[in-house]
């Protein structure tokens, strides 16, 4: 079994490092299983908020990756800042997905737009209803 480019996410400052080299590099897009993986890892915010920053990088996005971070966006239990990031970072992945694959990325059975625009019909903070509206506008929809 290969492993993971980012190791051990308990060393944080290892992640970051490798995080910004292949930021750098341009070759985030060979490395989605490992950013899934940090996105996962509830342990660190710092960690999945920088992956959250650099998804904008990503130039053909995979679903498995844009469903989780539709999963961060939807999640209530983290952190308001987070979710904003991953609405953005959704209005940047999906039109990317959609260019190259021809069909909007789903979670479950439920568009991802649809998801968004549900939030955005939904009681939420102030700040991230605009985030999200913001994300589907840069997201032409």
């Amino acid at each position: 079994m290969k492993t993971d480019v980012f190791g051990n996410l308990m060393d944080w400052g290892k992640v970051l490092e490798t995080l910004n080299k292949l930021k750098k590099s341009r070759t985030l897009d060979e490395y989605q299983a490992g950013l899934q993986r940090v996105l996962r890892y509830k342990e660190n915010w710092r960690l999945r908020e920088h992956v959250l920053e650099c998804l904008g990088e990503i130039e053909r996005p995979t679903d498995e990756l844009i469903q989780d971070v539709c999963r961060i966006m939807c999640d209530d239990s983290a952190y308001i800042d987070t979710r904003i990031l991953a609405a953005s970072a959704l209005g940047d992945l999906v039109p990317k997905r959609l260019k190259y694959s021809g069909e909007e990325p789903k979670v479950g059975d439920i568009p991802v737009f649809q998801i968004m625009r549900d939030i955005v019909d939904s009681p939420q903070a102030p700040i991230f209803h605009k985030a999200v509206s913001k994300a589907l506008e840069t997201a032409g929809r």
